[in-house]
């Protein structure tokens, strides 16, 4: 008996999931305070990041290849924003460890 996808897209389907759901834990991990050793403002920027980063993995990797006829308007804007939220989370939280190290 054959499966409906190839051995392939299940395995990246499957690592992607994990994936995510480890960038997403971590950010709810941070976001709850975690890691002490970090200020409010560096802590909470590294948890939206690392929760806007799971997002957009788990839609590139595991919702983009098991929903393959989704509105491709409605997913390129959905990911897009998700993509500018992670990439702003990462440059403020340059900046925000930058300025921590200069003090």
């Amino acid at each position: 008996m054959r499966a409906g996808f190839p051995l392939e897209r299940r395995v990246v389907t499957g690592l992607g999931l994990v994936w995510a759901l480890v960038m997403v834990a971590l950010g709810l991990g941070v976001l709850s305070g975690w890691p002490r050793g970090y200020s409010a403002g560096v802590s909470g920027w590294l948890g939206v990041t690392a929760l806007a980063g799971g997002q957009f993995v788990f839609m590139v990797l595991v919702s983009d290849r098991l929903f393959p006829r989704a509105s491709r308007p409605l997913v390129l804007v959905v990911e897009g924003l998700t993509l500018l939220v992670f990439l702003a989370g990462v440059a403020v939280t340059v900046v925000r460890l930058t300025e921590g190290i200069r003090q």
